[in-house]
């Protein structure tokens, strides 16, 4: 009797510190998408939607998106990207958009590069939310209100060529969208 009750505490003990060990492991359900400022200018807001039109997005920044600055998005599905920023200093806001959606497959890390006047795609890394991969990026959470992440693979080994895909653009003056 004492030996079945040891048997069974042990197979309850390892059950217990299995369960723990699973527990550490990240769930991967979202894709992490990082836009990274590489344009010359400020963001000033920073739209993501779910069709082509911006105008019924909210912008998703606290404040403008410095140059190099990041901003972290969790999400799955097709995802347009509008950035706002001056036409040249002190001058009107243009919506530069991407010209077609990006799709943020289930566990998949996109890096989004913003440039003065285009995009560009990139595979990266999903980070686990809430490391300090790098303390320049901002998060957000997802639609279900949970957030998820990213890290950079670098470039090591790969020309522009094979990293960087074209994500297409449209630019608008704000001005003229009304």
């Amino acid at each position: 009797m004492k030996s079945n009750l040891r048997l069974v505490f042990a197979i309850g003990f390892v059950s217990i510190m299995a369960c723990a060990e699973a527990a550490d492991e990240p769930v991967i359900q979202n894709s992490s998408f990082r836009i990274v400022n590489q344009s010359q200018y400020q963001i000033r807001e920073l739209r993501l939607h779910t069709n082509e039109s911006y105008l019924d997005s909210r912008n998703v920044l606290v404040e403008p998106l410095e140059i190099d600055e990041e901003y972290i998005f969790y999400g799955v599905g097709e995802w347009y990207v509008t950035v706002f920023r001056e036409k040249y200093r002190d001058g009107p806001l243009i919506a530069i958009s991407t010209a077609n959606p990006i799709d943020l497959m289930s566990g998949q890390g996109i890096k989004l590069l913003v440039f003065d006047e285009s995009f560009r795609t990139a595979e990266d890394e999903w980070l686990n939310p809430g490391e300090p991969w790098n303390s320049g990026s901002r998060q957000t959470p997802d639609a279900s209100g949970t957030s998820t992440p990213t890290q950079d693979s670098g470039s090591a080994g790969m020309d522009a060529s094979q990293k960087f895909m074209d994500a297409g653009t449209s630019t608008t003056s704000i001005e003229d969208a009304g």
